[in-house]
């Protein structure tokens, strides 16, 4: 009986008498034999409690068809809709307790119902614009549900009401969906422009495929863009989209696996180098160090000049990930090896440059050495290649420079101090 939704305006509840006649002077004797009583002294106008008027959608809802499957009937009002500027989405849905099937469903327009605020002090921007009270997204579908005097009121409208757009009744006897429509108002104007909404940004069942075949071929997510946009002219989806759904495909796949299983597999399927360290005691893997099959061939070829960094948990396993690069003759870099440490000592970093250190099978060492200020690196890099000349990234001077002294600068000044660094260095 949805006795339970928030009016808009406040009853006082009296004892309920059982047995009492139900009122008839009031026209809904519903909720008078349930012994309410409506206080109108606390209620103004219920129309001047609406920030915003509904605007009238002017879309034909009537039509006498059948449609034979729920997808259907969403597809073909999402389609009508889509039409009209404005974008319906669903919202929920409810299965039958015995049989499993779906009974009734609830669509809503996108920008219906309450950006619900989060208890931290930050700007954020949402595209829902009902209001508190009535009008909370106005092109609410409720499907399965007739509307009745319980839930209209007495004397006004409850909250929720100007949300029911249509209702959708399914047909036991012909196992069909029908339509029948209640409200179809709006809070808002219909869009004008489509192209930058999410909706009309979602890829087809044929894009999604072609973006897991290139994705499987390696190929950018740029070019796969453009690739779907040559065969499709009037896609406007984005890059970002493109990602997003590389990520969902890779998350089906590896569906059931742990990372490291995933990981291993990957490197395994591809061929690459791959060394790990256990643990003695627990046998977990603390540490992995990865190499591409032409990176260890070119890692011969130019083994002179070794440059180490490590990002500090700033991956999504929240593991130090260490990048080392070579330089060629040229003065081309390439990456030599990848590794992945479980803790940020002297003795991780240690491991994974004797990994290193190994795939030249004793030919020449690196001569020279560049990292950036790290103690542990720096210490692991004197015990594994003693000889060699050791390097300060000049890049992180300049971050660190920019980061601690760029404030007591001016803009002018610190332009001049800059072009003066560069031609120090030269």
């Amino acid at each position: 009986m949805h006795l339970n939704e928030e009016p808009p305006v406040e009853y006082s509840y009296g004892t309920i008498d059982l047995n009492a006649e139900p009122n008839a002077d009031v026209g809904f004797d519903s909720q008078a034999s349930y012994g309410f009583v409506y206080d109108d002294s606390k209620q103004s106008n219920p129309e001047e409690a609406y920030e915003e008027k509904p605007a009238d959608s002017n879309i034909n809802w009537e039509t006498k068809e059948e449609f034979m499957s729920e997808e259907a009937l969403v597809g073909w009002v999402k389609s009508r809709a889509l039409d009209n500027g404005y974008i319906v989405i669903k919202r929920r849905t409810k299965k039958s307790k015995t049989t499993g099937s779906v009974i009734k469903f609830w669509l809503m327009c996108d920008r219906g119902g309450e950006h619900n605020s989060i208890a931290i002090l930050r700007r954020s921007g949402s595209k829902k614009i009902g209001v508190v009270g009535p009008t909370v997204g106005l092109s609410h579908m409720k499907l399965g549900y007739m509307a009745t005097s319980m839930d209209i009121g007495l004397n006004g409208p409850k909250r929720g009401e100007l949300d029911r757009m249509a209702v959708w009744l399914y047909n036991e006897v012909h196992e069909s969906w029908k339509l029948q429509v209640i409200n179809d108002n709006h809070n808002h104007e219909p869009t004008q422009k489509l192209e930058g909404h999410p909706y009309v940004r979602r890829f087809t069942q044929e894009e999604k495929d072609m973006v897991e075949n290139l994705t499987e071929r390696h190929m950018d997510p740029r070019n796969i863009l453009s690739s779907i946009k040559k065969h499709n002219p009037a896609n406007v989806s984005i890059s970002r989209d493109v990602y997003n759904l590389q990520q969902k495909i890779k998350n089906k796949k590896k569906f059931g696996d742990t990372p490291m299983q995933v990981l291993e597999n990957v490197l395994h399927s591809q061929r690459y180098i791959y060394y790990t360290y256990e643990d003695p005691e627990t046998n977990i893997v603390e540490d992995i160090f990865f190499c591409q099959p032409k990176s260890n061939c070119w890692w011969r070829a130019f083994p002179h000049v070794l440059m180490m960094d490590a990002t500090y948990k700033t991956n999504q396993y929240k593991l130090p990930f260490i990048q080392i690069v070579g330089v060629t003759s040229t003065h081309q870099t390439f990456s030599i090896a990848h590794a992945f440490v479980s803790k940020e000592r002297e003795k991780n970093y240690v491991w994974v440059l004797e990994m290193a250190k190994s795939m030249l099978n004793k030919c020449m060492e690196p001569r020279v050495i560049i990292t950036d200020r790290d103690l542990a690196i720096m210490s692991a890099c004197r015990k594994v290649y003693p000889e060699a000349a050791k390097y300060l990234c000049r890049w992180h001077i300049d971050e660190n420079i920019a980061k601690h002294c760029k404030a007591s600068f001016s803009d002018a000044d610190w332009k001049k101090f800059k072009d003066l660094s560069k031609t120090t260095k030269k």
